[in-house]
């Protein structure tokens, strides 16, 4: 793990307007339960680009660990929303919840 947050910290420091990074940076973070700094990458990556399904799924995946279905919801439909706008590409978290 800490091989793959030196280069996730890299890829942003490198390209720190490139949504795709951040989303990358913020999933490490939230699987390695570092939530502050997952959402912080969430919320860059959301700025950047905030019809992006993997940060929209980022976020409603930050928003169902903390117990916050109510407003993951809504995040959720958009995900499917701007995927289904870029052609039905789901990004890989929601394809592992699908199933």
């Amino acid at each position: 793990v800490p091989e793959a947050e030196a280069a996730a910290r890299e890829a942003v420091a490198k390209a720190p307007a490139s949504a795709e990074s951040q989303v990358e940076f913020g999933d490490l973070m939230f699987v390695t339960g570092r939530a502050e700094e997952a959402r912080a990458a969430t919320e860059a990556a959301l700025a950047i680009d905030p019809k992006s399904p993997d940060a929209l799924m980022l976020q409603a995946m930050q928003l169902l660990a903390g117990k916050e279905p109510a407003t993951a919801r809504p995040v959720l439909e958009q995900v499917l929303a701007e995927a289904s706008a870029a052609g039905g590409k789901l990004p890989l978290q929601a394809t592992a919840i699908s199933y």
